[in-house]
């Protein structure tokens, strides 16, 4: 059984379907592409989780990353180099709005279409994604 499969049959009886909306946020930085299939929501967490949760301690980074401040400096921030997404998604939040891990079908997986990451979910609705995996 694939970690996906695995995630799939553990967490689908607490997950809640979203659809895109089309409410703007910082256009520049944050995943602009409509949501052309429906993400399963896994888990809510808060901004804190996630941050403990997508940043690299500086013991683990190795190689050419750790020769390079710039780059060493980027990676201990949450989500490394895309920490600018991050931020921006932090700044289009609004009261009542919250942070879930989501996944693509198990379909789209097996399709080597899959991706799961954070959505940023108002009023029942996902207005904005990160990927932090895909195949």
């Amino acid at each position: 059984m694939s970690i996906f499969s695995h995630l799939w049959s553990r967490f689908s009886t607490r997950t809640r379907r979203g659809s895109a909306a089309t409410e703007a946020l910082p256009s520049n930085s944050l995943n602009s592409q409509a949501v052309d299939h429906e993400l399963q929501l896994i888990e809510r967490k808060t901004i804190e989780i996630i941050e403990r949760e997508q940043t690299q301690r500086a013991e683990d980074i190795r190689g050419r990353a750790r020769r390079s401040p710039e780059r060493f400096a980027a990676l201990l921030k949450p989500f490394g180099h895309s920490n600018s997404q991050w931020e921006a998604l932090k700044a289009g939040m609004q009261p009542g709005d919250e942070l879930w891990t989501f996944t693509s079908s198990p379909a789209s997986w097996r399709a080597l279409a899959g991706s799961a990451g954070i959505a940023l979910v108002r009023e029942g609705r996902i207005v904005a994604t990160i990927v932090t995996m895909k195949n």
